[in-house]
């Protein structure tokens, strides 16, 4: 009889335990942000705010009340998206002084060319031809070469052998690691990460959402927003 009552024990012990669990895990899990893009987002809240520098290329007025800076991978078809994006609102924000755009460095390690074309771009901008070779790069729908690079250099006026010793210079591929190094420090993972007023998007950002995020509308994110190297 009490082997028989202390099973009947057991057993209850066991069912209430499990019971605990599955509330628990439940609730656990409930609390979570159930929108991915709204887990990440909320965990950039309160990073330190982006500074604007000299050395910035800055695509608009620098005086713009907003500022859209983006950390990118120039192979990342998710960058190639955004910058289609932003393209498409550039008369309405970025030419009548509402809003001025910046590009930071991020090169992913998937993508074999990422810090060659980070170090081409840093060239070019030295030159001047920054958001030029910019329109080049990021509408390009061919897989990347360095023939390629000799024939934006032309496009653009630029000497391609100049442009070449450039990409390979120590101080070039220091500009590139410093924005990366920025990048880690806020625990970026993926292209595009972008900053709207300090405030983070993960993932490229449609143009009606550009628009009304710019407008100071609340803008539902979508659970899953396109970016490279980061699930």
């Amino acid at each position: 009889m009490k082997e028989k009552f202390a099973l009947i024990l057991n057993v209850i012990q066991t069912l209430v335990l499990i019971v605990i669990l599955v509330v628990l895990l439940t609730n656990r899990k409930d609390s979570r942000p159930k929108n991915i893009n709204t887990q990440l987002e909320a965990h950039y809240k309160n990073t330190e705010p982006l500074k604007i520098t000299d050395t910035d290329a800055i695509w608009g007025s620098k005086d713009a009340p907003t500022t859209l800076v983006a950390f990118i991978d120039y192979e990342c078809p998710y960058c190639k998206d955004l910058y289609r994006n932003i393209k498409e609102i550039e008369k309405n924000y970025i030419e009548t002084g509402k809003v001025k755009v910046i590009f930071r460095d991020l090169p992913l390690k998937m993508h074999e060319h990422s810090r060659q074309l980070a170090a081409t771009m840093e060239c070019a901008r030295r030159q001047g031809k920054f958001w030029e070779m910019a329109d080049l790069v990021l509408n390009s729908k061919e897989k990347f070469d360095s023939t390629q690079l000799v024939q934006w250099a032309g496009q653009l006026g630029l000497d391609p052998e100049e442009i070449a010793d450039c990409a390979s210079d120590t101080k070039t591929l220091d500009a590139v690691m410093a924005d990366l190094k920025d990048a880690k420090s806020r625990m970026l993972t993926g292209t595009p990460s972008v900053f709207i007023n300090d405030v983070f998007y993960r993932g490229t950002i449609p143009a009606k959402d550009l628009r009304d995020i710019f407008e100071g509308k609340k803008v539902e994110r979508a659970k899953k927003s396109g970016a490279c190297g980061q699930k």
